[in-house]
């Protein structure tokens, strides 16, 4: 176990520090899922490009066989899951940074007790210190159906596409009503 001060200001220097190494982790990890991404995009291109010189020099092998599509369909599988991956990360890490800049409000407002200090300024320094406001960022907020699997390219589009097929289905429906009240 570790040696623990009673002294507030080495906590909140410890508690920085740790904010500091999570945001390192998360960001090595998010170094090696790019790198990993751009490689498998770069080895599915170079498969591309073979597959196209070999229909050029030997038009009578047809077009590019089922090897090939399994090639795509799995560099496209894997390039989703790592991107669905790399967004987790930015997202620790933003709220990582955020923690970070609550541990540095709260040491301003513990190591700055003055009078004048005492009162608006120092609630207002530690007052939701900690409120995490990360939320969804795509374009399904407020629909009526989320993405099972949020960050996944493949879900966000399928679920953009239902939205909007029910979107359109809502709109045509309310256009519906409203011819019929207009008729009666």
């Amino acid at each position: 176990m570790e040696n623990q001060d009673s002294n507030p200001r080495s906590a909140i220097d410890q508690a920085l520090g740790t904010c500091h190494d999570i945001i390192n982790v998360h960001r090595k990890e998010n170094r090696t899922l790019l790198t990993i991404a751009l490689t498998v995009g770069a080895g599915c291109a170079s498969y591309f490009m073979y597959s196209l010189l070999r229909m050029r020099l030997n038009p009578s092998s047809g077009n590019i066989e089922t090897q090939g599509y399994i090639v795509y369909i799995f560099g496209i599988v894997v390039i989703s899951i790592l991107t669905a991956l790399y967004r987790f990360h930015l997202k620790e890490i933003s709220r990582a940074q955020q923690n970070l800049i609550a541990f540095m409000r709260i040491r301003i407002a513990a190591s700055s007790y003055k009078d004048g200090f005492a009162t608006e300024v120092r609630k207002s320094l530690t007052e939701n210190a900690f409120h995490s406001d990360i939320t969804q960022t795509n374009s399904a907020k407020n629909k009526p159906i989320e993405s099972p699997v949020p960050g996944h390219p493949a879900s966000e589009l399928s679920t953009l596409v239902v939205n909007k097929l029910l979107e359109i289905l809502i709109q045509k429906e309310k256009k519906e009503q409203s011819s019929e009240k207009t008729d009666t």
